[in-house]
């Protein structure tokens, strides 16, 4: 891609930038603070949604839509009125749509406009602990639980699944259902607060509260232990893999210098003396991009760094080939790339 389309790229982004943080900014000042008052004025809720005739369903959604995308307003809010204004069946379905339409929105913006854009909310130590998790061999049940237990940021996650190049369907399946049970949970005390059964809503709101706070709590250590057993388990699984056998980090460095001795592979790089640089060809193997945004993003933080004088992204394949300075480490490129988000699985030289 040329240095106009990269502007032309850069440009749009912003754009998109602009208005997604005016929406957000928008939908925050308008509509949280009255979502935070639902439980206590149930009935002003009512008869907001029912102004609105047949389209207060929609507009019901949207709330829920809206509550995802602003990660600081509590999901029970919304989903004890959907019990209140439509009964257990009826407020059940509607917030799983809501649920899924921002859980979408929320995914793909997150992919879309990068990491740069979120870390204002999502600290790089909070993200690289996500994205770890979210990238796990273990994916199914890592998913399944970090959304299953109350009290953990769960729509944070969602930005953070965008970021880390999870595969789409599976992880919407997976995080929704196992958001199923606290949602059903709360929609049930909504119902009973309907139907003027205080004792049994109180008794669920109270060990609801009760789970919320536990979890809240103890969110990073669940987070670490979490991490900790996820490595427990891979490391096991790489040793039954290679048998017990110690695996010397230098024996393929050492048999590739031998074979470019011998005449049998290409040097490492060449020597372009007319230039007074040495230059060597990396191949790196990037998951995430999804788009020619994503491909301005690795373009422009691998020509950010010292020493590389050329880049090329191929989005179809998923790799960047980039020619660099002798004195260019890969961990060099591979922290420049997931800077912007993106996971780095392989960098090798290019023969």
């Amino acid at each position: 891609m040329d240095s106009n389309g990269l502007n032309k790229v850069s440009v749009v982004n912003w754009i998109v930038l602009g208005v997604f943080l005016a929406l957000l900014v928008y939908l925050t000042v308008c509509y949280a603070p009255a979502l935070t008052r639902l439980v206590s004025e149930p009935e002003h809720f009512r008869e907001l949604i029912q102004s609105y005739g047949e389209k207060g369903v929609l507009v019901f959604i949207a709330f829920q839509v809206i509550q995802v995308v602003i990660s600081a307003i509590p999901g029970e809010v919304v989903q004890i009125a959907g019990g209140y204004l439509y009964g257990v069946g009826w407020g059940t379905l509607y917030l799983l749509v809501g649920l899924l339409i921002g859980s979408v929105f929320a995914f793909y913006t997150a992919r879309l406009l990068g990491y740069p854009v979120f870390k204002a909310f999502l600290s790089r130590e909070q993200y690289d602990k996500f994205r770890a998790l979210l990238r796990s061999k273990r994916f199914d049940l890592v998913v399944f639980l970090l959304f299953l237990i109350p009290g953990l940021p769960k729509d944070l996650l969602t930005y953070a699944a965008g970021l880390a190049a999870v595969p789409p369907l599976k992880f919407f399946l997976l995080a929704t259902g196992a958001r199923l049970p606290a949602l059903v949970g709360s929609v049930i005390i909504g119902a009973n607060l309907q139907e003027r059964d205080y004792l049994t809503a109180a008794l669920l709101l109270s060990g609801a509260v009760l789970l919320f706070f536990l979890g809240y709590f103890a969110k990073d250590r669940i987070l670490d232990r979490l991490s900790q057993w996820d490595a427990a388990r891979e490391r096991s699984s790489d040793g039954e893999k290679q048998g017990g056998r110690k695996v010397s980090p230098g024996k393929e460095y050492k048999k590739k210098r031998m074979r470019q001795a011998n005449g049998e592979s290409p040097p490492y790089f060449v020597n372009e003396r007319e230039k007074g640089w040495i230059r060597m060809e990396k191949i790196i193997f990037i998951e995430g991009m999804s788009c020619q945004h994503c491909v301005a993003h690795v373009e422009n933080a691998l020509n950010q760094v010292a020493g590389v004088r050329k880049v090329q992204v191929d989005l179809g394949r998923k790799r960047a080939v980039v020619e660099v300075e002798a004195g260019v480490s890969d961990d060099q490129l591979k922290a420049a790339v997931e800077e912007m988000g993106y996971d780095v699985t392989a960098i090798k030289d290019k023969d």
